[in-house]
Parts: C-alpha cells; structure tokens; sequence
C-alpha cells in the first residue's frame, strides 16, 4: 500500500494529465448501468405514461379493416355450345375470349371509376350515419335507431354534418354550424351553390320531412329504438363522384398467386359492413358488365344478319310463288338429267356470288363503320358472317383489347395523360391497317365477283341453248334456289348467333364473397410493445443527451479520464444529519467525518518523514467546498493532538471567520500589514490543539499582500509553533494567487464537488497547476449524493452548504467583513 502510492504520488508531472481523449468518450457500459438503476423511478413513469396512450389509442381509436374477395378470371373459355365452337370465334374479336383476353386489362377495369360508379349507384351509400362519440366519432353503416329517407329530386347540402340527437321523447334536436356550405343537384349532378355559412338548432319531428331550399329529407325511427340506446349522431350527404373517388383510393387489386387467373380485391376500411356490401356488389356488377358486352357484340352480329335475311326473304317468297306457278301451268314434274346437272353448276355458281357479295357488304360495312365512328365500340368479327381471313380477324381481335382497355379509362379527362395517348396511337394504327386491309379485300373480292359472273355467263349461255320450256324452268327454279339457299345460310348463321347469346356466361367467377381477413389497426398487440420499448428508450435517450450534454464532474471516473493526481478520499452529503461546516469538530465520531481519516492517512504519504507540514486547501472556482474541507480536515488533525492551525488566505472571499464566529474584521490582513502581532490576529477554539488564523477585512491589494516576505515569515513562524498548518486558499480558476505561493507548500489538496465541478475547467486548472511543477497534488471528490451510484462505491454521507458563484473584491452579501480602505491603514 505505501509503495504504491509513493509511487502514485510521485509520477512525472507531464503523465498527471490524460493525454488521450478519446479516452474520455470511451462507453463505460458498467456506468451506463449504473446511471439506469439510479434513474429507475423515470423509467417506470416514462412506461406508465407510454403505456397508458397506448391503452388510450387501442381503446378510442377507430379499428380499421381489411376486406377481401377474390375473382376467377377464366381465360380461354368459349362460352359456346356450338360444335367447334363457331359461337368462340365469333366472339374472338370481343377480346374477351382464349388468348385475346387480357388479365391486366380485368385489373384495370375492376379499379376503374365508371365501373365503381355504377357500383355505387347501385348501393345505399349517399347518406353517412357517424355515432357521435366525446372523442371521435366513427362511421356505422345503419344505426339501429333510425334511418334517413331524403329527395333525389331536391337540392341537398353535402360534406356537412347535420347533429341529431334523440330526446327520450322520441323527438330530435337537429344541429347545424357550418361555414363555406355547398349545395347539390342530384339530378344534374352538379354544385348549383355555394352558402358562406348555414346554422341550424331545431327540435323536429322524427317522421315529418325537414325542408328548406338547400335540404329535404326525412328521420324515421326504426322499431329497433329504444331510448336507453346511445342517441347521438351525424349524418352527412355524399355525391356519387366523391365517394367513387373514395372508394377508388382504398381498393387494391392484386393478381394472387402469381401467374394464376385470380384476382384478390382488398379494402381497408372503418366501416366493414359498407365494405363487404361494395366488394360483393363489384364482382355482381362487373360480372354484369362482363355479360352485357358480350350480348351487346352477339346483338350487333344479329342485327346485322336480320338486315340481310329481310333482303332475301322478299326475294325467296317472290321466286317460289313464281316457280309454283310456271309448274302448274306447264305441268312440269322434272327436267332432264342434262338439265338437271347445268342447273346445279349454275346454282353452285349462284352461291358463290352471293359470298362475294356477302363479303363485299362486310367489307363495305366495316369500312364505313370505322370511318364513320370516333369512338369504336366493339367490332363484328368476319368469322361471325361465314367469313374466314385470320388477319383481319386478328386486326380486329387487337383493336377490340384496345378499345376495352381505353373504356377502363373513363376517369382520365385529360386527352394528353400519356397512357390515354398511346392507347389513342395504337387504335389508329390499327383502324389504319385494318382500313389499309379491307380496302384490298374488297379488291380482290371484286376481282372474285367479276371472275364468278363470267363463269355464270358462260353456264347461262348453255341454258339459252335448251328448250323455251325448260330454259324458263331453270330460270325460275334457278332463283328459287338461290334465294332458297341464302336464306337458309343466315337464318343458320342467325340461329348459331341467338344460341350463342342464350348460352353466353360471364367470363368470371367469384371464388369467395367479401369478408373480414383481419384488423389492419390499432394492431393492440404491436402498439404495446412499440409503448414498452419507447418508455425504455425515451428515458435511456435522455439520461445519454443529458450526459452527453453535461460537462459537470459526475462521478470519479470523470476526475480519472482528466487527470492522473491521486484521489485521497470521497466527501458525502450530510444535510440531513448535521447543518454546520465543522462536522468532525462537532461530531468527531459520526460516519460522515470517517472519510477524513482516511484522507489524512493518505496525506501522510507526502513528504513522508517530513515535520511541520503545510497542507494548502483550493479548488478551481468557488462554491466547491474549499473552505469546509480546510476546517474539518484541520479539526481531524486537532483531535489527534496535532498542534493546528487553521490560516485563511482567501482574502478575497473568506468564510473561516464566520464559521467560528469570530470577528470578520481582525485577523491576517492586519498581520501582513504590520498592524498586529501574530498572537493578536490567532484565535482559539473550543479544541486546545486548533487555533484559527481569519483572513480579516477585504484589502485592496489582495495579490500583493499574498506575495511580500511577510508571508513567508509567517510561514515559518508558524512552523516553529505548529506540527499542522492547514491554509484555505483561493480558487486556482479564478485568481493566481494560490499558484504564486505555491513553493510555501508543501503539498496541495484540490476539492472537486460533484455535479458542481465544470469538467473543461478542471482540466485546465490541473493543466496550469502541472506547468507550475506541482507534483504533490492529491484530490478530494466533495458533496457526493447518497443517491448516486455512478461510482459504486455507495456513497451516501457528506454535508449541504451554501457556495457563491462569483469571485472577485467584493464582500459576500452575507458576509460580515469590511472591505479594507487605504485611510485604514494609517488609523
């Protein structure tokens, strides 16, 4: 033990200063330890408060839903129940049918607005009814109490909440204030105008309408009310427009699993039932919307077959009394086998120009049909009139996906959003293509047509050859047949046409009805656990800013990081035990005057051997506890029959003087001066081996005093007489006083106090006091709380006391001593 702190003692002066500073901002996780469980009481109010909103937020906050369906999308079925599935290929150029259809294209019209319109449109959902909660209110799809019946036909305000109340007499208080009010046409669909302010508060009659200009409609309570039930409410008026816009943000459509036909429809909404109500009624109606197209396409297949059907019906009637005729009145049962085969050549003949001809009116009809309309709806197929050429079929099949895919863009009202205007560029290049392509097959079917009629000329010639009877018999027979075998063709193509339509099912399936897949918030157990760790981390956060931050000396590691001086003991709180500043004196047996003994044991290690030691007490600034420590350790050297003396040689801000209740205004000052006699200016204590020296009145040259021979000569007057002589001098941070003097002693203790001392300022204190060759240096840490446990030594003991801020020539405000004017000096 006295080896090592001779040693200690002894170190160079260049080592007692930390040269390493990163040292300092090292993580001492023994400290961080410590420094929670010393803070405990904030960690268990920062969880009882982060807790607590938790349980306020799960209670009072609105639960939020998720709602799901799913769609089977059905690619590449037929929906025909035709052999060969003529009716698919009819229908192949709907685009919705084998690989022409478009699963992406199904996504964007289930999401898109005029679909979601017409949904809307088919529900209930202009009038909001919201539970009028003292915190929040919440939405509810149809309040059990009543209901709300208003005029479509009237002007209603929207966006405005009207407050009903139901009286226990069953009427209602109806309240409004609202400013910027805006009033609604249904039936036009549009704002006709705008109220800078509406204000109602009537008691009305469930029952009897409520009407003004701007409102109209009527409450009716349900047979479910009953007054004891909650009885406020709000009710609000929404558009069609806004709550499509409403529900086009919240739903979301995903393709689930990846690469199957099956689409996920999700919405995450407050009020369930409206939501499971909407996504029921969106897969109704797309599957709706899906089978409309495809009968709409199916009816424009077989208008047009019916217009052609009346052409030759005329004509087969006409042709068949006329062949019935020219029998009867020429007796003809049958022709000659001759005759018979010409007759079929020519009929074959006649067939086929009517084909060509068909075909020509198709091609006339398409040309003119994409000339003529803007917006194409959907387009016939060739197939569906007999008539088979893949790459018009596929040109028509591609502008039909298309023209699907731009109707899925109703909402887009700006004709430059760039997907609107590619859709737009693709559209004519195919209307060009296909008009490009029509154009030559009506070329080449005009090349048939001619081709045909000279084939037919030539058989009609040989008809000329037969007898006049027979001749006119073929003639006849001939456009029976024709008209006969025509007619039989479309009402065949307008029989496969009316089936396919009866048979046409919706492309699409629901595989399950909306329902609730679980709540998207307040997820309850979630916000517990994210309350428990930030009412760990919220305190953590701040007791680490708050060392951070902190440049007081906190606990004896922080003297350690900034110096090597040895530390000769820890001074403790005792406030509460004992009020006065001579704690060993009075009380030489209490706990809190231990830790002097052990300081004054490790002093002994300075100069060992060496007799009448002159101890200075200072600090770096005042307020630190120099001059408590000076008494005390002075009055533990007394009880050990050390003859002591206490010298004061803070002449600037003395307090040695009140302490023992001495006079203030005697003591060194006058000695230097040459005033007084040494025994004149050493007062007595209550102990006979302490005697006090004061510092006397402030003088005016404080500095200079300290440094004349007088003082030295006292110092070594006093060694003659005492084997102790404790000296409380001034801060060494704010004057230079104690610095100056410092060859007088023989060794120095500095008081650090805790949670007072700056640590930037220690540090250069220290360093000025290493530059000054002052070896023998040792530290008290002072006024350590007995709550802290930084340190881990368990502090608990010391003292409280009043420290000044300031330190300069003025008298302290309570201090008693005079201030030394230069007239004193010759009176």
């Amino acid at each position: 033990m006295t080896q090592n702190n001779q040693i200690e003692m002894n170190t160079p002066q260049s080592s007692m200063l930390e040269d390493n500073p990163m040292l300092e901002d090292d993580l001492d996780i023994k400290k961080i330890l410590l420094n929670v469980l010393s803070n405990w009481y904030w960690f268990v109010l920062s969880l009882i408060i982060t807790l607590a909103m938790a349980f306020l937020y799960n209670h009072y906050s609105v639960p939020i839903y998720n709602i799901h369906s799913s769609i089977l999308i059905e690619q590449g079925k037929s929906s025909s129940s035709l052999p060969g599935g003529e009716g698919g290929a009819m229908f192949q150029g709907f685009g919705l049918m084998g690989s022409d259809y478009n699963l992406y294209n199904q996504m964007a019209m289930l999401k898109s607005k005029s679909l979601i319109s017409k949904v809307i449109n088919r529900l209930d959902f202009e009038v909001s009814y919201y539970v009028d909660e003292s915190f929040i209110p919440y939405e509810t799809y149809k309040p059990s109490q009543f209901i709300v019946e208003w005029d479509t036909n009237h002007s209603q305000v929207i966006n405005m909440d009207f407050h009903i109340e139901i009286l226990p007499d069953g009427n209602i208080m109806l309240t409004v204030e609202d400013e910027h009010v805006i009033v609604y046409d249904y039936s036009t669909k549009k704002v006709i105008e705008m109220l800078p302010e509406l204000s109602i508060a009537k008691k009305i009659v469930a029952g009897i309408p409520v009407t003004s200009e701007y409102y109209n409609f009527t409450i009716l309570l349900t047979s479910d009310y009953n007054e004891k039930d909650h009885n406020k409410y709000i009710i609000r008026f929404n558009t069609i427009k806004s709550l499509t816009n409403h529900y086009n943000s919240l739903l979301s459509i995903n393709n689930e699993p990846k690469f199957s036909s099956i689409l996920v429809l999700s919405l995450v909404d407050a009020t369930r039932n409206k939501a499971i109500l909407f996504l029921n009624k969106l897969a109704d109606v797309y599957q709706l919307y899906n089978l409309e197209k495809k009968n709409e396409n199916a009816n424009r297949t077989i208008n047009f077959i019916i217009s052609q059907l009346k052409n030759v019906s005329d004509s087969l009637l006409i042709s068949a009394n006329l062949m019935q005729e020219f029998q009867s009145e020429n007796s003809i049962i049958d022709i000659s086998a001759q005759t018979s085969q010409l007759l079929g050549q020519v009929n074959e003949l006649d067939r086929e120009l009517v084909l060509r001809k068909t075909e020509n009116k198709y091609y006339l009809y398409l040309s003119d049909y994409i000339k003529g309309n803007q917006e194409l709806e959907n387009v016939i197929a060739p197939s569906s009139v007999g008539i088979n050429v893949p790459l018009l079929n596929a040109l028509i099949s591609e502008l039909n996906t298309l023209i699907i895919e731009k109707s899925s863009l109703t909402s887009v009202k700006n004709m430059e959003h760039p997907k609107l205007k590619r859709l737009n560029a693709q559209i004519e290049i195919i209307k060009s293509n296909m008009l490009e392509n029509t154009k030559n097959l009506m070329r080449l079917s005009k090349i048939a047509v001619a081709d045909t009629r000279q084939r037919l000329i030539y058989f009609e010639n040989l008809v000329k050859s037969l007898p006049e009877t027979e001749r006119n018999y073929v003639n006849i027979k001939r456009k029976y047949t024709l008209n006969n075998d025509t007619y039989t063709f479309l009402l065949q193509k307008l029989s496969e046409a009316q089936i396919t339509k009866a048979s046409n099912t919706p492309d699409n399936q629901v595989i399950n009805r909306a329902e609730i897949s679980g709540m998207v918030k307040p997820k309850k157990k979630n916000n517990y656990s994210i309350a428990f760790v930030l009412g760990l981390i919220i305190p953590l956060f701040f007791i680490y800013i708050k060392d951070f931050l902190n440049n007081k000396v906190i606990s004896d590691d922080d003297i350690k990081k900034i110096t090597k001086f040895p530390l000769l003991g820890y001074i403790y709180k005792t406030s509460k035990e004992y009020k006065g500043s001579t704690l060993v004196l009075d009380k030489p047996n209490s706990p809190g005057s231990e830790p002097y003994r052990a300081i004054e044991n490790k002093l002994s290690f300075f100069n060992v051997g060496k007799e009448n030691k002159v101890i200075a007490i200072t600090s770096s600034f005042a307020g630190e506890g120099k001059s408590f420590n000076a008494v005390n350790l002075a009055s533990l050297y007394a009880l050990s029959k050390k003859r002591t003396v206490l010298l004061d040689l803070d002449l600037r801000r003395s307090s040695v003087a009140e302490t023992f209740n001495f006079d203030p205004n005697k003591g060194l000052v006058y000695y230097l001066l040459g005033k007084n006699k040494l025994e004149e200016v050493t007062f007595k204590t209550k102990h006979p081996y302490l005697s006090i020296i004061p510092a006397g009145p402030i003088p005016p040259n404080p500095a200079e005093m300290l440094n004349a021979d007088s003082l030295k000569n006292l110092i070594e007057e006093l060694k003659k007489i005492y084997d102790i002589i404790i000296v409380d001098t001034s801060p060494v941070g704010a004057v230079a006083d104690t610095l100056t003097i410092s060859s007088l002693f023989d060794s120095i203790v500095f008081i650090v106090r805790q949670n007072y001392t700056n640590k930037s300022g220690l540090k250069s204190v220290l360093a000025e006091i290493a530059e000054h060759d002052i070896s023998k240096l040792g530290i008290i840490f002072n006024d350590i709380s007995l709550k802290s446990k930084q340190h881990g030594y368990g502090y608990g003991y010391g003292y409280g006391y009043g420290y000044g801020y300031g330190y300069g020539y003025k008298a302290d405000s309570k201090s008693k001593r005079k201030i030394l004017k230069l007239d004193d000096e010759n009176s």
